[in-house]
């Protein structure tokens, strides 16, 4: 199911999409340039207004390196959106829209653990 696809079943449908439900949310990520997540939320009882998430795992546990960042950030804002949903701005009431990028550190391994070989079972035939 494609963003716009997804935005319109839940805005217009009452998330209904060919007589039936469509997620909660969605993980649309085809492309690299893409949101890893969308889904909606409603502020007090109004209408439904979409997030868009970026989730980027990340080596340092101090910081989120700047070229990163503005990158994982790209991939949540309008210009970058609209390439993947032209009528995104159509389901965002009040041209209100939420993007937030989610960084969770990462432990790097040293080195993987080597392959063990598993022998070869022998059959005799009588």
């Amino acid at each position: 199911m494609s963003m716009s696809e997804f935005m319109d079943a839940y805005v217009n449908y009452q998330s209904m999409q060919n007589d039936k439900p469509v997620p909660r949310f969605i993980f649309p990520g085809s492309y690299p340039s893409e949101p890893d997540m969308l889904f909606f939320i409603r502020i007090n009882g109004r209408k439904a207004v979409p997030v868009f998430v970026q989730m980027k795992l990340h080596q340092s546990s101090t910081k989120l390196y700047k070229s990163v960042w503005d990158k994982a950030l790209s991939t949540v804002s309008a210009p970058c959106i609209q390439d993947h949903a032209k009528d995104f701005r159509s389901f965002c009431p009040d041209n209100i829209y939420i993007s937030m990028v989610v960084a969770y550190p990462m432990m790097r391994a040293p080195k993987l653990p080597p392959v063990i070989e598993v022998p070869k079972k022998v059959c005799s035939r009588l």
